[in-house]
């Protein structure tokens, strides 16, 4: 382009340069425009890898830092348990503890677990599965299966997933979902390693009964053996309202219908809490040290 001096008189000429009489453009402001544009975008860039960074680090904290060790502990106590969680039979002459108290519970702490055979009839092979006997009873508890669930959900494939992740939305999301995880897991974790009783449940699906023995941890002795009522159903009633005077009236319909395992164990944890008390009648309670321990 010809440059031309804005003050120089216009003479006519037969001649057309292009771009004579045209403005220039404007480099000077254009190329600091991008600069600034540019160097907006790498310190943004530098922010997100930064943030990024500081995610992965507080992740890498909570898992290695705090969930980890618990679940080292936890894993330990297990073994420490496993004479207990591999009886033979929890079955056997009922009994209670005459020193047992529902006190004493409330403030040692519950750890529950419910047996399942793997086969009708018994044998070797027993799996564990979580209950609500700790909840229906109101004392502070946990269960071990379902402690081993929320484990099994932080895999190395997750650590190995939250490593490649470099989006930060995502990792962000990654890390609210984690919190809500390791915070609800954390107390139980630490009720499960310094929980004092254990107890164990088994169904006898013929007998239509829950086979019950509770064990102080502390001294290693059975504190409580019983059975308790355990069918699984439930009458429903309801009640129909008369059109003309809107008073109740009984409706007579009784529906059978499956009562969840909560429920059950709401019902079955009622007549535990009466027997712990002494308030429910399982035979003469056993003199104070003459409980028998694991083998």
């Amino acid at each position: 382009m010809i440059e031309r001096d804005p003050l120089a008189p216009s003479r006519w000429s037969a001649e057309y340069r292009t771009g004579e009489f045209d403005e220039p453009f404007p480099w000077k402001p254009v190329l600091g425009v991008l600069g600034i544009v540019l160097v907006i975008v790498f310190a943004h860039l530098e922010l997100q890898s930064k943030r990024i960074d500081e995610l992965h680090t507080a992740i890498n904290a909570r898992l290695g830092g705090e969930l980890e060790p618990l679940r080292g502990r936890f894993t330990a106590r297990l073994s420490t348990l496993r004479a207990w969680l591999e009886l033979r039979e929890i079955d056997g002459p009922k009994m209670r503890a005459a020193d047992l108290d529902f006190e004493t519970i409330r403030s040692g702490g519950l750890l529950s677990v419910r047996r399942k055979r793997s086969a009708p009839g018994g044998g070797s092979s027993i799996e564990l599965d979580s209950d609500e006997f700790g909840e229906c009873l109101g004392v502070p508890s946990t269960s071990i299966a379902r402690i081993q669930r929320r484990l099994a959900e932080f895999t190395p494939e997750l650590r190995d997933e939250i490593d490649r992740t470099d989006h930060f939305l995502t990792l962000r999301g990654m890390q609210d979902q984690l919190d809500r995880r390791i915070d609800a897991l954390l107390p139980e974790l630490s009720l499960a390693i310094e929980a004092r009783f254990l107890l164990l449940s088994e169904e006898d699906a013929e007998a239509r009964e829950l086979m019950l023995l509770l064990v102080d941890l502390e001294s290693g002795q059975e504190k409580l053996r019983m059975r308790v009522p355990y069918e699984g159903r439930l009458l429903t009633a309801r009640v129909m309202l008369d059109e003309t005077t809107r008073a109740k009236s009984p409706g007579s319909i009784a529906l059978p219908t499956e009562l969840p395992k909560g429920a059950s164990d709401c019902a079955a944890a009622s007549t535990l809490r009466e027997a712990i008390d002494g308030r429910h009648s399982i035979g003469e309670p056993m003199p104070e040290g003459g409980e028998h321990a694991a083998e």
